[in-house]
C-alpha cells in the first residue's frame, strides 16, 4: 500500500490511497502486475498535459511495470470543473495508453480520501472513498532516499522535499474514524458515480 498526496507519484503491487482529493485528479494506471498513481493538481489542460508527460517518464522508469490494462481518474467533478473526459484522454495520450477507462465522481464538496485496490483477475480496481472529516490519517517523517514516493516538480520526476535532515512527512495509514462515521467503512464507487468509456 502506498499513499500519494498532492503532486506525488508512486506505485504498488496492489493498492494506492489518495488523501484529500478535492479539486485534484487522482490518476491510476492499472497494469497486469501493479498500480501506478499520480495525485495531479487541478491545473489548466496544457499544464496537466505537460505534467502527464513527466508521469509517462516515471512509468517507463518503473522496473517490470507490465502491460497497461485500465486507466482511472477520480475527483469531485463539480469542484474540479472542465471536461474531465478530455483531460483523461490527454493524459492517456501522453502515457501512450489505449483501452478501457473509468472516471469516478466522488460527489463531495470537501477533501476526500479515495483508494484503488487492484483485482488482478478482473483487470479492474475496486474504488472506495470517504470524506476527510470521517477519516483518520497517519503521517511519518521518512528518509526521502528510502521511500518509493516521487513528485512532479519543475517539469521533472523528483524526490520529495526533505529539508536539511532529508526527511519528508508521508502518509502511512488511512482509517475510517470510528466516532464520526456511522457505517465505519468506505463507500464503494458504482454505476451512480462512474463513467466508463474506451480510449482509442
Amino acid at each position: 500500500m502506498i499513499y500519494l498526496f498532492s503532486t506525488e507519484i508512486g506505485h504498488d503491487a496492489n493498492s494506492i490511497g489518495f488523501p484529500s482529493v478535492e479539486t485534484c485528479f487522482a490518476i491510476v494506471l492499472q497494469t497486469d502486475v501493479m498500480l501506478i498513481g499520480w495525485h495531479s493538481f487541478n491545473t489548466l489542460l496544457p499544464q496537466t498535459t505537460a505534467n502527464a508527460g513527466v508521469f509517462a517518464n516515471y512509468i517507463t522508469s518503473v522496473p517490470a511495470h507490465g502491460t497497461a490494462v485500465h486507466l482511472y481518474g477520480a475527483t469531485n467533478r463539480k469542484g474540479h470543473g472542465g471536461d474531465w473526459k478530455a483531460e483523461l484522454r490527454a493524459i492517456a495520450g501522453q502515457i501512450g495508453y489505449t483501452g478501457p477507462a473509468t472516471l469516478v465522481d466522488l460527489k463531495q464538496s470537501e477533501g476526500t480520501y479515495v483508494q484503488f485496490d487492484r483485482d488482478a483477475h478482473a483487470r479492474t480496481c475496486l474504488v472506495t472513498y470517504k470524506r476527510n472529516a470521517k477519516m483518520l490519517y497517519t503521517k511519518t517523517d521518512s528518509d526521502i532516499n528510502a521511500i518509493p514516493h516521487r513528485r512532479i516538480h519543475a517539469g521533472a520526476v523528483a524526490p520529495l522535499y526533505g529539508g536539511d535532515d532529508g526527511l519528508a512527512p508521508v502518509y502511512t495509514a488511512a482509517h475510517v474514524h470510528p466516532l464520526t462515521s456511522s457505517s465505519r467503512r468506505l463507500h464503494t464507487a458504482g454505476w451512480g458515480n462512474t463513467t466508463n468509456f474506451t480510449i482509442t
